[in-house]
């Protein structure tokens, strides 16, 4: 009768394992034991799956598979594969679909047809087309954990937002072509919105289809940013600066803004820096009133 607490039985077993499996273990007869009770659990198997997964579908690094592990986790590549699949059919390139998955990994666990294809087709319905679309689920990953039901009760906020820029003599052909590559402009509110663009077409003279194709500038705070840079550079135009870009103006870091058109400009007019401060202390104040329509 086979004693499992007998050291020559067990020093059998090992041996006969050696030959059976040609991987020998160690002349401890111990580590058997060892190794079986270490063995992975079903959750473990589970995680190693997970890893080697994105690993070898999604060429993550090996950290980057194991960090991303802790948010997802699955036992098979059908689901995994078939969200990988939806994208792919819609026209997604393996880099957009890794960063969308580094972003957000649960999608790998999502219903394609409840969690994804319903905000594809949300967009499809208005005139996004395939190669936008990819293009705004990269930028936008969170647009795949929005629930439909908001989406769709927001629709008539976000009908008056284009109505605001309807004021502005843009088209909604315009709005939604912007919204479509940004959809960071129908984002902030629309008494952001008609402030916004209060500002910089009646203050700063710029043309209303040049600041809706821009992208993030309604993300930009009125009073921190946009504001007091515009104030400062309507003086800094008049003998310094012919003319600034839209992007370098309300864009750039505040470092590097400073940096640029405040100290580069000491020498010929040392008070800029403290007309700066002036402006934005000014607005953050309240002082400069910001109008909406």
């Amino acid at each position: 009768m086979f004693n499992p607490r007998s050291n020559k039985n067990i020093t059998n077993f090992v041996n006969l394992l050696r030959i059976v499996t040609n991987n020998p273990f160690s002349n401890n007869p111990s580590l058997f034991f060892a190794v079986r009770f270490i063995s992975k659990s079903p959750s473990d198997r589970s995680v190693s799956f997970t890893i080697s997964y994105l690993k070898n579908k999604l060429g993550f690094s090996p950290e980057s598979a194991v960090k991303l592990s802790k948010y997802v986790n699955f036992k098979s590549p059908q689901n995994p594969d078939s969200v990988l699949n939806i994208f792919e059919q819609h026209g997604f390139s393996k880099t957009q679909i890794r960063q969308i998955i580094k972003t957000r990994p649960n999608l790998l666990c999502s219903d394609v047809q409840k969690t994804i294809l319903p905000k594809i087709h949300f967009f499809q319905s208005k005139g996004v087309r395939d190669p936008e679309i990819s293009k705004l689920f990269f930028y936008n990953p969170w647009l795949f954990c929005r629930s439909m039901k908001k989406q769709k009760s927001e629709q008539p906020a976000m009908e008056s937002k284009v109505d605001v820029f309807k004021k502005w003599g843009l088209s909604e052909e315009d709005i939604w072509e912007a919204f479509r590559k940004y959809p960071g402009v129908l984002e902030a509110s629309k008494e952001k919105i008609a402030a916004t663009m209060d500002f910089l077409v009646n203050e700063m003279g710029f043309q209303p289809l040049t600041i809706v194709f821009q992208e993030n500038i309604f993300a930009r705070s009125l009073e921190k940013r946009i504001v007091p840079r515009g104030l400062f550079a309507r003086d800094l135009l008049k003998g310094l600066i012919k003319d600034l870009s839209f992007l370098t103006l309300f864009v750039t870091p505040e470092k590097v803004f400073i940096q640029r058109f405040v100290k580069q400009y000491k020498d010929k007019a040392p008070e800029l820096l403290k007309l700066y401060q002036e402006r934005l202390e000014s607005t953050v104040r309240g002082n400069y009133k910001i109008k909406s329509r």
